[in-house]
Order: structure tokens, then sequence, then C-alpha cells
């Protein structure tokens, strides 16, 4: 592989919850976890971005080595409109950048390949991975932040080394679609029919999803049925915003709620359930019967 790598220093800190606690593991040991546990396909990480509603294909393309992990990443939902002679063409294609992760003692790093033709892809993939991995990180009691680290000569033969050992013959196209082994019509199928439990955090999947259908079974109303995913999305119990065609197909809402007032109530930086006390008390149930099992906020 020939394209530059942007260079990121892991910065590790506890989390809230464990501040005067000794943590279960040492930072740099829960990266080499999760990441091996994800190479194994024992714990996959799920690279989504909540606030941008952006999912990542992932896959392992060497063995670990040298202390690294070494991932091709590519953004799902990537669409172009090219200006033909016979007007717009729609189509669908899926870039791809590489990742490699360092799990080290001294100073955990990660290296995200630079897209030529989009500037701002390395850091959105690094937004996303840092978003997804710190879901998984708060179980441990610890939270990651990737700091830009430019012009480091100390890191500089390491990150040329390691890239070199990704070798890619379909640099020039650099889509999945040229490595022969991504069906777009069959992904974009596979992402309607992910179930709800698919979007809430690991360990509370049931409990949330039943919790709800026995808040809304009888409810008709878009307010009524909204109050709790909007508690449990303040919550921070979703991994990313479920769509609103998963909402309705689980707990069987079809024709009853537009996606402007689904949007409405789980876009959760407005105030939409503000001075309202039906909503105060769902959560504050919320709260007493999840207890310390829900997600420490940050």
């Amino acid at each position: 592989m020939t394209g530059k790598m942007k260079l990121y220093k892991c910065q590790f800190e506890p989390t809230e919850r464990w501040l005067g606690c000794n943590c279960s593991l040492q930072s740099q040991e829960v990266l080499d976890k999760t990441m091996a546990e994800d190479f194994r396909g024992e714990n996959i990480v799920v690279l989504t971005n909540t606030k941008e509603d952006k999912f990542y294909y992932h896959r392992h393309v060497l063995e670990p080595q040298l202390g690294a992990y070494f991932m091709l990443v590519a953004n799902t939902r990537v669409a172009r409109v090219a200006n033909g002679t016979f007007g717009e063409k729609f189509f669908v294609d899926h870039p791809y950048l590489y990742v490699i992760i360092v799990p080290n003692k001294d100073q955990s790093l990660v290296l995200i390949e630079e897209c030529p033709t989009c500037k701002h892809a390395s850091s959105e993939v690094a937004k996303t991975l840092c978003h997804s991995l710190n879901i998984i990180f708060k179980g441990y009691g610890w939270k990651m932040k990737l700091i830009p680290c430019e012009g480091c000569a100390e890191y500089e033969q390491c990150v040329s080394f390691l890239a070199n050992l990704i070798v890619d013959d379909t640099e020039k196209l650099h889509t999945l679609e040229a490595l022969g082994e991504y069906n777009v019509e069959l992904k974009r199928k596979e992402n309607k029919q992910m179930s709800f439990r698919d979007y809430v955090v690991i360990g509370l999947e049931d409990r949330v999803t039943e919790w709800i259908r026995n808040e809304i079974r009888t409810a008709t109303e878009p307010i009524d049925m909204m109050r709790p995913m909007r508690a449990f999305a303040e919550l921070e119990c979703f991994k990313s915003r479920p769509p609103i065609e998963v909402f309705k197909a689980e707990f069987g809402k079809e024709g009853m709620l537009k996606l402007s007032s689904y949007n409405g109530y789980m876009y959760t930086d407005n105030d939409k359930c503000s001075n309202d006390p039906i909503y105060d008390k769902i959560k504050e149930r919320i709260k007493e019967e999840f207890g310390d099992s829900l997600p420490q906020k940050k």
C-alpha cells in the first residue's frame, strides 16, 4: 500500500464511574482485547457514528502481527451523482481506507489512510472508530480520545513499515467493488433487515426492547410512542439511532407515525420534551428499574 497514513495517539482516561477505583484492565489491554475479539469474530465491533448516522463496513486484512491489527474500513452509505451526456446518473460505490491499530503499553497508536479524493474521510473514520470503541470501553471504566500527531519523527519508521505490509492490487479504484467481495444490493438489503435489538447497546438488547414494547403497546399518538424512545436515547442506550422502519416493524406501529415526528423526538439536542411531566416520570422509572446497568455518561 502506498497511501499516506495519518497518525493518531490514543489518550485514555478513566470514566467518572471508575475515578478512584482500580480499573479491571489497563487501557492498552482493553484496546488489545477488543481488537483480538473482533478479529476472532467473538465480539464484533460495530463501527457507527450515532450523531452523523454513519455505518462502516470493516474486516481484518492481515493476521495480527508485530502487535498491530490491520483493517479495511468503508462507509456503506456513499452515493455519487455524475453528469453524463443524457443527464444525471445515480450510482453507488464504497471507497475504503486502511486502518492500523497498535495497542502498546507505552503509547497506543492508530494509523488511518488518507483518501486522495476526500480530505475529510480519515477524520470521519477516526471519529467513528473512537465513538464505537468508547461504547465498549465504558464497560471497563475507560474512555479514549484520538489525538492527531503530525511530524513525529519517532514514529515515522514504524508507520512506514506497518503500512508497507499491506499489499493492495486495486489501489487505483480503491473501492470494495474493485475487490470483488462486496455486493451493493445485497448489503443494502441486509441493512434494512437489521432488527431493533441490533441498535441497542450490548447487554441491554432484550430488556430495552421489551420495556418499550410494554410501555407503548396500546399507544396510538406519536408523543406516547416516542417518550420512551427519547428517554432511552438520552440515556445513551442506543449504539445508533434505529431507523423509523425498524421501529415500526418491531412494535407494530405502521401507519401511525411520520418520519418528521420520529426524527424530532430522536434528535436529543432539541427541547421536544421539556416541561413534559409524563416524560420526566418515564425517564425516572427507567433510571430506577435499570440502575447501574445503564451506560455511564462521559
